[in-house]
């Protein structure tokens, strides 16, 4: 059956059960039972600087034939937390490592470097990619579902975007549906427009999200404006009024301001990602689908979500395990749990599990 336009809990669920062990058993919160069916066809070896991972499960059962590619978000490797650093933008649209790229037709499009960085790792891998695996396991013409939890969400997003910009016919003749958990904004507000008038519009996307998870609230944004789509009211009277020119050259002051600040702040985590890659001849890159060249990042902060909401309204409190737990709203199992209406642990609850049976001794 093909798919079908709008929010089907059941798909969540099934695809945020497969998502969980990615990311790690969580104390006090169960990890999902798989849905009964799905078989892991491939598992990829970590690629990439960023240490990034991706699956691909398959559900035979008769009338169905459907593939997920799957996507890890963040763990505790230093390469994977710098990826989520990298909140500077990039154009949606360019060159890197001498290969076309293309997440947007908008020539104002713009997406968060880390997470399009390695959305391309992912894709491009000669030997583990998505682009070298997809062609070989998944038949032309079959449905997949394109989902991530946390960074792997935004990784998701954007191949999904590249997907469409894709002429390959291999590639291009699957018909996808994006799920997306916790995502973290992964582009600007004009690479959000084309994003959701693509795939939200037609019901062929969403983002799931806990209503207490600060993720999805990340990157923090600041709206600029030089971010406002002209003509405005401010870009008219700066080429209709002479004496307002004073304005436009301290704000255009400011906007290379705040785009010299964010460099700055990111120096640290660039001059790394160099370093990983010093000494590494451009055939070697090319094998590891590392970058040796960057477009120029763009003056903006105007950091936007992508794909049709389903809000899951969170339950107050910290993790009973670990009250230091500051992932306790967004780790997969909780977005499980919320979706499928599971009882989420309380103190209580796990101190009960805690206590140990008396001992029993026969008289």
């Amino acid at each position: 059956m093909p798919f079908q336009p709008g929010f089907d809990r059941s798909e969540a669920e099934a695809l945020i059960a497969m998502l969980a062990p990615m990311e790690g058993q969580v104390p006090a919160l169960p990890p999902p039972p798989l849905p009964l069916g799905w078989v892991k066809l491939f598992e990829s070896p970590s690629l990439g600087v960023f240490d990034n991972r991706w699956e691909l499960w398959h559900d035979p059962v008769p009338g169905s034939g459907r593939f997920a590619l799957l996507v890890r978000g963040t763990v505790q490797q230093a390469g994977s937390i710098i990826d989520d650093l990298l909140s500077v933008m990039l154009p949606a649209a360019g060159k890197i490592m001498g290969r076309d790229y293309r997440f947007a037709g908008d020539s104002e499009a713009g997406v968060h470097l880390g997470f399009a960085l390695a959305a391309l790792v992912v894709l491009w891998d000669q030997t583990d990619g998505v682009l070298k695996k997809l062609p070989c396991l998944v038949p032309s013409g079959s449905e997949v579902y394109i989902a991530g939890h946390s960074q792997g969400a935004a990784i998701a997003t954007l191949i999904r975007s590249y997907l469409e910009h894709l002429a390959s016919p291999p590639v291009s003749s699957l018909t996808y549906k994006t799920y997306t958990f916790a995502l973290p904004r992964p582009g600007n507000s004009r690479y959000a427009d084309e994003y959701n008038a693509e795939f939200a519009n037609t019901g062929m996307s969403y983002r799931v999200i806990n209503s207490l998870d600060w993720v999805p609230q990340s990157p923090l944004t600041l709206e600029s404006l030089a971010d406002v789509n002209t003509p405005n009211p401010i870009s008219v009277w700066f080429t209709a009024r002479v004496f307002l020119e004073p304005i436009h050259l301290a704000i255009s002051a400011l906007r290379d301001a705040v785009h010299l600040a964010q460099v700055t702040r990111h120096k640290p985590q660039l001059d790394h990602l160099s370093q990983k890659q010093n000494g590494v001849s451009l055939a070697t890159a090319a094998a590891m689908g590392l970058p040796t060249d960057l477009p120029a990042i763009l003056p903006s902060l105007d950091f936007e979500a992508c794909g049709s909401p389903f809000l899951l309204i969170g339950t107050p409190g910290t993790n009973p395990a670990d009250p230091h737990d500051f992932f306790w709203q967004h780790h997969a199992s909780m977005y499980d749990l919320l979706l499928s209406g599971g009882t989420i642990p309380t103190v209580a609850s796990v101190a009960a599990l805690m206590i140990e049976p008396p001992d029993c001794h026969p008289v």
